[in-house]
């Protein structure tokens, strides 16, 4: 079982990214519950799916209770960060793991714009969002298919789900303006992060092609 020392190392190898004091304390936090739930044999990928479950769960009752809605897709947030903590301190990395999580995370995120669309937001904004969701993940993929290290952008995927999180809470209580207005805003503002982190991404690869 790996020390979290070697945890953090072994997440910014993957990543190709040192961790921001923030990120390196959700890794600490992430790694304290990964220890006894590796001890206990859990699986990531059961993790991830366990994940999506709670996500798909969040969006379907964002339509009634915006802000249970809210919760529920932050725990799904959370196993989402779990999951890879596992696979580094059980030693259970691999591609079979990773492609799980990878398809798990996009279910994700198609079900964190039905979560906003079911709150009230235009269904066109958020499906244009997920779309350019979908584009900034695969010109990740490709570059480090070609090794090229980009670190972070302002729409990781924790990114997309605290902003979804934020904004259907707001809409569940309703301050200062009803469900509609506050899950319209948050769908915009996926939408406006996802596009200023795709920009980001090929920005990156332009300058590593030079």
């Amino acid at each position: 079982m790996l020390t979290r020392d070697e945890y953090l190392v072994g997440w910014s190898v993957g990543h190709g990214v040192v961790p921001s004091r923030l990120v390196a304390g959700w890794l600490r936090a992430a790694y304290r519950v990964a220890r006894p739930l590796t001890r206990l044999g859990v699986s990531p990928s059961a993790i991830s799916v366990l994940g999506v479950a709670l996500i798909g769960g969040g969006a379907f009752a964002a339509g009634r209770w915006p802000a249970l809605g809210g919760l529920l897709i932050a725990a799904g947030g959370v196993c989402d960060g779990v999951d890879g903590a596992v696979a580094l301190v059980a030693g259970r990395a691999g591609r079979r793991g990773a492609l799980v999580d990878a398809a798990c995370d996009r279910v994700g995120d198609l079900l964190l714009g039905v979560g906003l669309a079911a709150a009230g937001a235009p269904g066109w904004v958020c499906g244009t969002a997920v779309a350019v969701g979908f584009a900034h993940e695969g010109v990740r993929v490709v570059a480090r298919r070609r090794r090229l290290r980009l670190g972070v952008t302002v729409s990781e995927r924790p990114t997309r789900v605290i902003v979804t999180v934020m904004f259907l809470v707001a809409a569940g209580l309703g301050v200062l303006a009803d469900a509609g207005w506050w899950a319209s805003a948050g769908a915009w503002t996926s939408l406006l992060l996802a596009a200023a982190g795709l920009v980001q991404l090929l920005a990156k690869i332009t300058a590593s092609a030079r």
